[in-house]
């Protein structure tokens, strides 16, 4: 199936009549908890409910699983500080900085895949 285009007044119409309504997980794809819902509901409110196409919310999933670890690490980096002591008593960078990249790095890959099948 194709991306509806939604280049016309008349989409303008429903997709701003469709703005509040809720998109649907798909089958078999769960969220884990509030922070995702909330995720999920930010990023769903992007486009009318009627142009996401089934692939979109499969890899959109992945996006908003990720993007809420990405807000939890980046919260207890904001606490934790850049720099931390190991064992030794030794400054070092914070490890969450290395996680924080990773996951960035993951979403971003999601993302170029995602724009690559529209």
């Amino acid at each position: 199936m194709r991306k509806k285009r939604s280049d016309s007044i008349s989409d303008d119409v429903k997709s701003f009549a469709q703005a509040g309504d809720t998109v649907q997980l798909p089958a078999g794809i769960t969220l884990d908890d509030e922070v995702e819902r909330i995720v999920w509901s930010q990023m769903t409110a992007t486009r009318s409910k009627d142009s996401w196409r089934e692939f979109d919310l499969v890899l959109l999933s992945k996006i908003v699983k990720i993007e809420a670890r990405l807000r939890k690490y980046q919260l207890q980096l904001d606490i934790e500080g850049a720099v931390i002591f190991n064992d030794r008593g030794t400054p070092i960078e914070n490890p969450l900085f290395r996680i924080i990249d990773t996951l960035t790095r993951q979403q971003m890959a999601v993302i170029r895949f995602n724009l690559g099948q529209i």
